[in-house]
């Protein structure tokens, strides 16, 4: 809500900056890479939002903190910004997890480092690895997948 009015945000001045504010806005800490998409046709309004421009360290709270260009000529119809924002889960550093797997023994294998799941790659993977792997999540021995 801007000027006491709903207003599209038009999707061609949203970058990186304004997607993190406007999650963070919205009580999420991230947004996924190539979020940032357009929601279709948007009908002529009063009052278009055409450009927020937010500082590129992120320092903003509010999308309203931001700089904004506010225009009332705008195309008939103007592609309106659509967000995908979300709070990863928490991990404890060091700990691991199977995620995907057919059953609850098996799975990709993520470790959490600096509080995010990432993936562990399988270059150099040997089966020490996958018996530390499998001891440290309490599963007992390992069978090395592919």
């Amino acid at each position: 809500c801007y000027n006491d009015m709903w207003t599209p945000v038009c999707v061609t001045y949203f970058h990186d900056e304004e997607a993190s504010v406007a999650c963070k806005q919205l009580g999420y800490t991230q947004y996924s890479w190539g979020s940032i998409f357009t929601a279709g046709n948007t009908p002529l309004v009063k009052q278009y939002i055409i450009r927020f421009d937010c500082s590129a360290d992120f320092s903003e709270s509010t999308l309203t903190e931001c700089s904004v260009t506010l225009t009332t000529r705008c195309t008939k119809y103007c592609d309106s910004v659509r967000l995908k924002c979300f709070n990863p889960p928490q991990c404890e550093e060091g700990s691991s997890r199977l995620v995907n797997g057919t059953i609850e023994q098996e799975g990709r294998l993520e470790v959490c480092v600096n509080g995010v799941w990432g993936t562990v790659c399988s270059s150099g993977w040997d089966t020490i690895d996958a018996y530390v792997a499998c001891k440290q999540l309490g599963k007992g021995n390992s069978n090395r997948g592919p």
